[in-house]
């Protein structure tokens, strides 16, 4: 599971605005503009979250929002993996 994980900077932008408190839950479009990626590039990488099981989606009219999954076992240290990825080596906020 961790090898598909790793690797994909959409990937890794996409958890980095997923596994926050700030953030929810949140469309496909909004997520794509601020990962700076494309709605298709997004859309495939969130597919492999689904199967994952990291990510979850849900509609709500005619938006589709996706959310981190919060009883998968890696929820936590994704969490603390994007926490730590906040602070450069200096202790400094990024």
């Amino acid at each position: 599971m961790l090898d598909k994980l790793i690797g994909s900077k959409s990937r890794a932008e996409i958890l980095k605005r997923l596994f926050t408190p700030e953030k929810p839950s949140i469309y496909l479009r909004r997520l794509a503009r601020e990962a700076g990626f494309s709605a298709p590039v997004v859309h495939r990488e969130l597919r492999t979250l689904l199967e994952l099981g990291l990510v979850r989606q849900n509609s709500d009219g005619n938006r589709i929002n996706f959310s981190a999954n919060g009883g998968h076992p890696f929820f936590q240290p994704l969490c603390e993996l994007v926490a730590l990825d906040r602070i450069n080596g200096n202790g400094e906020e990024k």
